[in-house]
């Protein structure tokens, strides 16, 4: 269900993917535009990778596909700019998803990005890039996360504490 449910949301943006016209983070973030919030949730725990068995019959197989690489750390080095700007737009759901997106990536330009993040003067953004950098893995950014726990925001304190746990 969740993976038809998220087929739906996605519809709009994957038929223009099918044609090669868009990278896979825009369709990805397009198609997460207008999401309700159990819908982002669903989305955003598919790119953990819980339904990671394959696909099975009645599954749309472009948006298995676009959710099983947001899934992984192959991330286009060209997508890095979109999803930074992402970080900042109105839509809530599209600020977790590029955020997340950026830590999976573990690019060097997605981490500066992040790192750049945990330093705004918004609270959400510097809980964005707090949330990514627990998605990066990398333990060089941990001295920045303690910072963040004594962070005026409980968001961004939650978010580092949350990011130094996820930080193997």
């Amino acid at each position: 269900r969740t993976v038809a449910a998220l087929a739906v949301l996605l519809a709009p943006a994957m038929l223009h993917a099918q044609s090669g016209a868009q990278d896979r983070a825009k369709v990805l973030l397009d198609g997460m535009r207008g999401a309700t919030p159990i819908q982002c949730e669903l989305a955003l725990q598919g790119m953990n990778g819980w339904w990671n068995n394959g696909p099975e019959p009645g599954r749309d197989a472009v948006a298995w596909n676009l959710i099983r690489w947001s899934a992984h750390r192959d991330i286009e080095a060209g997508s890095v700019a979109l999803l930074s700007t992402s970080l900042r737009d109105t839509d809530k759901c599209v600020r977790r998803v590029a955020a997340r997106l950026l830590g999976r990536s573990r690019l060097p330009a997605a981490r500066a990005r992040l790192l750049e993040a945990t330093r705004d003067p918004d609270a959400t953004m510097r809980q964005l890039g707090a949330t990514g950098l627990g998605f990066m893995d990398d333990k060089t950014v941990t001295r920045e996360l303690v910072r963040l726990l004594d962070d005026r925001d409980a968001g961004v304190r939650a978010a580092a504490a949350w990011a130094i746990g996820a930080i193997h």
